[in-house]
């Protein structure tokens, strides 16, 4: 019995310096961006499809290619979505300005008296901005994977993801357009 107690207490003395010895750096798994900073991506990932509705008329993410596309997700009821409007708005016609560039400023509500009112909001707010929104068949929420508002991605000219940020752009806006710049300079 007190050999057992032993040789488990030496077990258990071993896994302990075995597992302190261990840099935790080296075992967690790296990925290529982070969804709380603004930084482009080294390695991209091909993006999702995306089929929306722009003041009506259905495109595709595929027919920009060769261009930075912006995407954002929104929605009527969520405050910072509504209090960084006029910045998407400055942010898209800064963009344009210096190459090309699209923005889909996409609107996720689905109630219809939201959408009016979004739509109402979107005309006041940012004049500029197209209305756009999820065509009935889109699966943008789930490819996208949309869990929290508002969410930004840009679209390198290759469609490739480039960059994925949640969280309000109202303090980073300079660094937004900077970010949009660099892309539109690559090949």
């Amino acid at each position: 019995m007190k050999t057992a107690a032993t040789a488990l207490l030496f077990a258990i003395l071993a896994l302990l310096f075995i597992y302190s010895s261990i840099d935790p750096s080296q075992n967690r798994q790296q990925t290529p961006q982070s969804q709380t900073s603004l930084l482009l991506h080294e390695s991209r990932l091909q993006a999702p499809r995306l089929d929306v509705l722009v003041d009506g008329t259905e495109v595709e993410l595929q027919q920009m290619l060769g261009q930075v596309v912006y995407v954002n997700f929104w929605a009527y009821w969520c405050p910072p979505c509504i209090e960084e409007l006029p910045l998407l708005n400055t942010i898209s016609q800064s963009a344009l300005t210096s190459g090309a560039f699209s923005s889909l400023i996409i609107n996720l509500d689905t109630d219809e008296q939201n959408i009016v009112k979004a739509q109402k909001f979107l005309q006041e707010a940012a004049p500029e901005l197209s209305f756009v929104r999820l065509s009935t068949h889109s699966q943008a929420k789930d490819n996208y994977l949309v869990n929290s508002l508002p969410l930004h991605i840009l679209i390198d000219k290759k469609g490739r993801v480039a960059l994925r940020y949640t969280g309000t752009l109202v303090d980073k806006g300079d660094l937004f357009i900077k970010l949009v710049r660099q892309l539109q300079g690559e090949d």
